[in-house]
This record gives C-alpha cells, sequence and structure tokens, in this order.
C-alpha cells in the first residue's frame, strides 16, 4: 500500500513509532488566519480575518520543544490561514522558515498543508531538504471552476506547475518498505456536490508518484455561506468512501473505533497561542486555555478530557468536525469564559 510519510500508516509500520506509545504523537500548529484564497469549503474564513497576538517564532520553537519532550513525530503545519506566506513574505510576524529548520534539527517529521500557489522551486528544495512533507490542495482540473471553487489570487496553471516541480523533486525519495510506498508529496482533495465526481481526473493527475487523499466537506465555517457545496451530502460521503480512507484516520483501540489521529493523538494550538480540541474545531477556542498562561501538561490534560467526553457521549465520527453531533457538542461541553469574548 502507498501512505504519506508523517501519517498513521507510516509511524504504525514499527513498533517503536506506532501511535499511542507515546504521550503525544503530533503537534498541530496553526499559522495566523492570512490567506492568499478566499475558499468556499474554508473552516475559518481566514481571509477576512485581521489577526492579532501571534505567536512568535521564539515562541513557537519553545512549544515544539516542550512537545518533543512528550514524544512528538510530527509537527504538523496547517491552518488558518495559508503556511507558504510565513515563509518567505510575512517572517516580520512569524518565521516557519526558521521554525521549519528547528524541527528539522530535531529529526522529527513536518508536514504543510497548503494551496500551492507559493509552492515555488526555492520552497519546494528547501522543503525537501528538511524532512518535510507536503500536502496540496486540488478540488479540481478546470481553470473555471478553480477560481470558482478557491477565488482570491487562485491560479490553477501555476498550482499545476509547482505541483510538477515538487513531483520532480520528491520521487527522489520515494522509497519502499516491506512492501510498502513511503511518499512526502501529496495532493488531498476536499470532496463537495460541486466536484465529487472530479476524483478520476486527480487520481490520474497523481500517478505512481504522488499520494492522493480525499475528505468529504465539513458543515462548519465559510462552507455554512454556500450551503450548495454540500447538497448531496451523502453522495460526497460515498465518493469518498468508494475511493480510499481519509489519511488521519486510524483504528484506536482505545475506544475500538476510527478517529482523527489529530484528535486522538495530538495537540493542537491556534497562531495566539489557545488549544484547541482539534485543528478545525475552532469553535472549541478559548475553553481549553492558552500556552503563554497554563503548562503544557495542564492544556493536555484538558484537552485530552475534552475528546474523551466526545467519544464517549456524542459519536465515534472519526473527524470531530464532521461530525453530525459536534454542534450539540460544542453547545453542551464548549463553555468559553466571557472575558475572553
Amino acid at each position: 500500500m502507498d501512505m504519506l510519510k508523517g501519517m498513521p500508516d507510516f509511524f504504525n509500520m514499527e513498533n517503536i513509532t506506532r501511535l499511542g506509545e507515546r504521550e503525544l504523537d503530533f503537534l498541530m500548529i496553526n499559522v495566523p488566519p492570512v490567506c492568499n484564497y478566499d475558499c468556499e469549503k474554508c473552516f475559518t474564513s481566514a481571509a477576512k480575518k485581521n489577526p492579532e497576538k501571534f505567536l512568535s517564532t521564539k515562541e513557537v520553537k519553545y512549544l515544539i520543544d516542550a512537545a518533543e519532550e512528550k514524544g512528538i513525530q510530527c509537527v504538523c503545519i496547517l491552518g488558518e490561514g495559508e503556511p507558504l506566506l510565513f515563509i518567505d513574505k510575512m517572517v516580520k510576524e512569524v518565521n516557519y522558515r526558521e521554525i521549519i529548520k528547528h524541527i528539522s534539527e530535531k529529526n522529527i517529521i513536518t508536514l504543510i498543508a497548503t494551496n500551492g500557489l507559493l509552492l515555488n522551486r526555492k520552497i519546494v528544495d528547501f522543503f525537501y531538504e528538511n524532512n518535510v512533507s507536503i500536502a496540496i490542495s486540488l478540488d479540481t482540473l478546470n481553470s473555471e471552476e478553480y477560481k470558482n471553487f478557491y477565488r482570491g489570487s487562485a491560479n490553477l496553471n501555476k498550482v499545476i506547475k509547482n505541483i510538477e516541480y515538487a513531483r520532480k523533486i520528491y520521487r527522489q525519495d520515494i522509497k519502499k518498505i516491506n512492501g510498502n510506498i513511503i511518499k512526502r508529496l501529496c495532493i488531498h482533495m476536499t470532496v463537495t456536490s460541486k466536484n465529487y465526481m472530479n476524483i478520476p481526473k486527480i487520481i490520474e493527475l497523481c500517478g505512481d508518484d504522488i499520494y492522493f487523499d480525499c475528505e468529504h466537506i465539513a458543515q462548519i465555517g465559510v462552507a455554512n455561506e454556500n450551503p450548495e457545496i454540500y447538497e448531496e451530502y451523502q453522495s460526497c460521503i460515498d465518493a469518498c468512501n468508494s475511493v480510499k480512507k481519509a489519511m488521519v484516520r486510524t483504528y484506536v483501540p482505545q475506544i475500538n473505533g476510527d478517529a482523527c489521529c489529530y484528535l486522538y493523538y495530538g495537540f493542537a494550538v491556534t497562531h495566539d497561542g489557545e488549544v484547541l480540541v482539534d485543528t478545525h474545531a475552532l469553535d472549541t477556542k478559548y475553553r481549553i486555555g492558552n500556552i503563554r498562561d497554563h503548562s503544557l501538561n495542564s492544556l493536555l490534560k484538558e484537552a485530552r478530557n475534552l475528546r474523551d467526553i466526545y467519544f464517549e457521549k456524542y459519536d465515534c465520527h472519526y473527524c470531530i468536525i464532521r461530525s453530525n453531533k459536534y454542534k450539540k457538542y460544542v453547545n453542551e461541553q464548549i463553555r468559553i469564559p466571557m472575558a475572553t469574548l
């Protein structure tokens, strides 16, 4: 089977790296909510926000050091905004080039999720040399659809060129271990009622040297402003299930079922230091606490408590933000202190 370096199947190949053997496996860091796109599927509305109180480069590195003591195997640089803006451009706010070097020096994997527009040759080379796996969002190969789906500065031709260069570089590090094919480059497709018929074309683009991943749309964030993208919601779910399981999905013995690796084995922090139950569950912000004010131990304990409540009382859907009981969970369990609002 093929797998992406830094994801559950990769770690679970060996007993020494099996998920759950450490106190913490994943650290998820959300970059500031600044984006060059304005996607109709966005979890966070990043293009519409003016972020404040960024964690500094020094603070992010300190968090990584603390998480390393808990055993982390992968640092995931994800939402709330576009990570590549903080590699070469907005580095006065927080410099993720320096942060990624810091992670690489510890022999920890970095996984970065990007729309791919700024993934130029210089950045691809830097990522390749610093143990970074890349997940690029791509939902269609039609230029007009792409502009309509992603909006903002969306440019499909440029993204495809960037993907092809990344393919050329990253195919050099495809490894075969015990019959498994390990890749470091991924195309991630968010499946909606507008694009589920595009899955075969995206898979064809991936070929043998890019890992393909897909998940159905979540009914949160900007998606709620564009309900037509999940009108055929069950069709989206069925289309994903017919292809393969989501790369973040893994069996967890403690719940006798599947869970998102980030939710169950990870620790998620926003761009301003607030801890989340899950990296995209922004409705849980301010409930747990801020890493500037509390110890990692106490924050991790509370995050795990809220995670366990979700699985015990609400659902066993592997992805909390895709659960049909997510809103009920937030309303009943996420009591946000008024002083933070």
